[in-house]
């Protein structure tokens, strides 16, 4: 219930704020206050783009999910996968758009008979091909957590994907929300060695990931 509160909080706090469309863009223009007085230099003011606008609004969301559930951008995301789907000489795995989760939706929240804000039920996939990005199914966790409790335990996770070669693959937190992340609640995973989440991201985007075989020889 707390992370239900702190989302509507947090969705509540940005859409009191409209979008700022006419905000200057960073770099053009260099203004000081003299005597109340706000001198600009002689540059071109530019306007955001609707786009430009999306991406903030975007970002802000990520951020206040992510925070809801505790998570820093310290952690990783990790998930095991077979070992065909994995690119062993560049270390880079691709999402794809089949992903089969329940997730929570707060891209596209609805207001609900109360007039609060709350995020769509989606399926996964749905989520991938309406908005034509790339998904995955990951772990969040601390990096000692996967070091201690993942990597070197049995544990069910371990289990997924059957007896084929398979490994785990870990990357930075950071690196995914750089490449444009954007951050899905799976609230169909029973699993709780992290936080279970759906990550969308460009179509075209590949993630740097470290290797470790399931298997070891």
């Amino acid at each position: 219930m707390n992370v239900i509160k702190n989302c509507l909080s947090s969705l509540n706090n940005l859409l009191g704020i409209s979008c700022r469309s006419y905000a200057v863009s960073e770099g053009h223009v260099a203004s000081k206050f003299l005597g109340g007085v706000l001198a600009v230099k002689n540059s071109p003011v530019e306007l955001l783009t609707h786009r430009n606008a999306d991406l903030s609004k975007e970002r802000f969301i990520t951020q206040s999910v992510l925070s809801n559930f505790g998570i820093r951008k310290d952690f990783v995301a990790v998930r095991v996968q077979e070992d065909k789907f994995t690119d062993f000489k560049n270390k880079e795995i691709q999402g794809h758009k089949e992903t089969v989760a329940k997730v929570r939706d707060w891209y596209n929240p609805y207001e609900n008979y109360l007039g609060i804000p709350m995020g769509r039920l989606e399926s996964s996939s749905d989520v991938a091909k309406k908005e034509c990005r790339n998904a995955m199914n990951v772990m969040l966790m601390e990096k000692n957590v996967f070091d201690e409790k993942v990597l070197n335990a049995d544990n069910l996770q371990k289990q997924y994907g059957g007896n084929v070669n398979k490994s785990w693959v870990v990357a930075p937190l950071t690196e995914l929300l750089e490449k444009g992340a954007k951050v899905y609640p799976d609230e169909s995973c029973a699993l709780r060695l992290g936080e279970p989440f759906i990550i969308t991201l460009p179509e075209t985007a590949k993630v740097n990931v470290d290797i470790y075989p399931v298997n070891k020889k």
